[in-house]
């Protein structure tokens, strides 16, 4: 009875050396692939702060704009439009 309960320990331990063997196997795998993965996540990440950066300036800039035009110094195609009507065209 005992050496069953040893055979069916030893099987045990022979399927966890499978896994363990598969586990290393994948961390290895991680530890060759993760540092590019990681690099060119950064390069994405770089990219879309410096679009938002630019996006941002760009509103700013509108914003600006609309705001000065309300004060007074309009711009852009409507800019002087609203004194115009049909008899100064002519």
């Amino acid at each position: 009875e005992l050496t069953e309960e040893l055979r069916g320990g030893l099987k045990g331990l022979h399927k966890l050396e499978g896994r363990l063997d598969k586990l290393e196997g994948r961390v290895k795998e991680l530890r060759e692939t993760l540092p590019s993965d990681v690099k060119r996540l950064r390069m994405s990440l770089d990219g879309v702060r410096k679009y938002y950066g630019v996006q941002r300036g760009l509103i700013e800039q509108r914003l600006v704009a609309l705001e000065t035009g309300r004060d007074g110094g309009e711009t852009g195609p409507s800019a002087g439009a609203e004194g115009r009507g049909p008899q100064s065209s002519a």
